[in-house]
């Protein structure tokens, strides 16, 4: 993710639109044979904004599905997909000489597409990923559409386009990929703060950068105003392209420095290939990167959007959400829609919503904190009234006390958080109770309209352990799950509740 800020672009060798820049003869070497291209030379890394092309077959192999394995996450994700996808109809992995989808890699994820025979069958591209130097397609046959005759064979001439649904969805990553880097190296140059990571979400969610440390809001108002002056002027992006060993040689040493990191990146299966290349993607006078993703060639009318708050993340980290080309659109309509939303269920205009939930949530605080108070007056109640009844047992029985004295109480209650109100209940008859014998006490509170999957909670408490967890073991035979710590005991019920469970709990405990 290291960037490195430059004043000018190194020398020009080549160029296609403009973008495609060579920048060693062996790259062209590799241009003119007729294998498979690598990844990093394919049309759409060429020349992003090329929708389709007449390519030939270099292998058509049917994907039989499996279970997903239980080891390696890559390939977890590709037979889920195969699995979940050839219930639909059988599934091809296909090697094209050339082709305009991206397979995924450097964070962006891969184009779809259609596939086009010289027969005239035609197939969905549901994905494309990187095997080695390869780009494999995953390809379906389309809905209704007849299934080839015979195999295809290789040197079969095949069509590969984007379809409006794929250029929708590769114009949309480019923007947001190209929009990363800009926001990466002007959070670098401007507030010295490095990218760590980055996410293309799917469309219409804001992407984000993972930086060293949460920048403040003057730095995101800077980089915002910075990116803004940018994006106003015309401005060229293109890629330079060097083979894998000649990527560093002829090239000013310092603006690289943090280019050749950037390049140990570099994933083992590919480095390990004969042919491959190494990428460069250069924002004229402003940053020079290396990766394999698809960009905008010109950042004339891009709109970059820095969303003012920040997500943070462990270590000490902090996520900077953005949303760039069609997501802005997108995006403004869902915040308009949420605030007409807010603003209806407010009563108000939309101007005022913030004041209103202000109101609104200073308002539920003081309601959470009466029902609070309350409930802490109910807990120290029904305590009050449990602590009475045991000083009348023991003056009732006072010439000859039991070896234990029992007390139980049901309450009716739809609280979410019935067992803290029961908790409430313990401590406070604790706190008040100076009974010098043995007790027990078991309680209970159940919703008021019960059923068969209602929850009920109980919760026994005493003097000593045993009889607590006598009372506990005579519940879990009725059904409650449940376990406890000492003269402490608590579980759940969930069915229809019958009060005389207690009884027949508080029977069962002993000293």
């Amino acid at each position: 993710m290291a960037t490195a800020l430059v004043e000018t672009p190194v020398e020009l060798l080549d160029g296609q639109h403009g973008y495609l820049r060579i920048t060693s003869p062996a790259v062209h070497t590799l241009l003119k044979t007729a294998r498979p291209l690598p990844v990093g030379l394919l049309a759409c890394q060429r020349d992003p904004l090329l929708k389709e092309l007449s390519t030939t077959l270099v292998s058509w192999t049917p994907v039989v599905a499996s279970a997903p394995p239980s080891t390696s996450k890559n390939k977890k994700k590709a037979n889920t997909a195969t699995a979940t996808a050839s219930a639909n109809g059988p599934l091809y992995d296909v090697v094209l000489q050339d082709t305009v989808l991206f397979p995924e890699g450097g964070g962006q994820p891969s184009d779809i597409g259609h596939l086009k025979l010289a027969g005239g069958a035609q197939f969905d591209v549901l994905s494309v990923r990187r095997v080695g130097l390869l780009a494999v397609h995953t390809v379906r046959p389309c809905h209704g559409a007849p299934l080839p005759t015979e195999a295809p064979s290789e040197g079969d001439v095949v069509h590969v386009s984007l379809g409006d649904d794929g250029w929708a969805r590769r114009y949309d990553h480019m923007c947001m990929h190209t929009s990363q880097h800009l926001l990466s190296t002007l959070f670098e140059s401007l507030c010295g703060l490095g990218t760590l990571s980055w996410s293309l979400t799917a469309s219409p969610a804001p992407c984000y950068i993972e930086l060293s440390r949460a920048p403040s809001a003057e730095e995101i108002a800077r980089v915002q105003a910075e990116l803004n002056r940018v994006l106003s002027m015309p401005r060229r992006v293109w890629v330079e392209v060097h083979d894998m060993e000649s990527a560093h040689e002829n090239l000013p040493d310092e603006p690289f420095a943090d280019l050749r990191q950037s390049f140990k990146g570099i994933p083992d299966d590919y480095k390990g290939g004969t042919g491959g290349v190494k990428r460069t993607i250069c924002i004229d006078g402003i940053d020079r990167n290396a990766c394999c993703g698809t960009h905008l060639p010109e950042l004339h009318g891009l709109s970059v959007f820095v969303l003012p708050q920040t997500e943070a993340v462990s270590r000490g980290t902090a996520r900077v959400l953005f949303v760039s080309g069609p997501r802005v659109v997108a995006f403004l309509a869902n915040s308009h829609a949420l605030l007409t939303g807010a603003a209806t269920a407010f009563g108000c205009a939309a101007a005022q919503v913030p004041a209103r939930a202000a109101q609104e949530f200073d308002g539920r605080r003081r309601s959470e904190k009466r029902v609070m108070d309350l409930e802490a007056e109910i807990a120290e109640s029904i305590a009050q009234g449990l602590v009475d009844e045991l000083k009348l047992r023991e003056e009732v029985h006072a010439h000859d006390p039991p070896s234990l004295l029992q007390l139980m109480h049901h309450r009716t209650d739809d609280s979410p958080n019935a067992l803290a109100m029961l908790d409430a209940v313990q401590k406070a008859f604790v706190a008040s109770t100076k009974v010098s014998g043995m007790y027990v006490v078991a309680l209970s509170c159940s919703p008021s309209a019960q059923s068969a999957s209602t929850t009920t909670v109980v919760l026994v408490f005493g003097s000593a352990d045993s009889p607590v967890k006598a009372a506990g073991d005579a519940l879990k035979q009725l059904g409650v799950k449940g376990g406890g710590k000492g003269p402490r005991w608590s579980g759940k019920f969930v069915g229809l509740w019958d009060p005389k469970h207690l009884q027949t709990a508080l029977d069962k405990a002993k000293v």
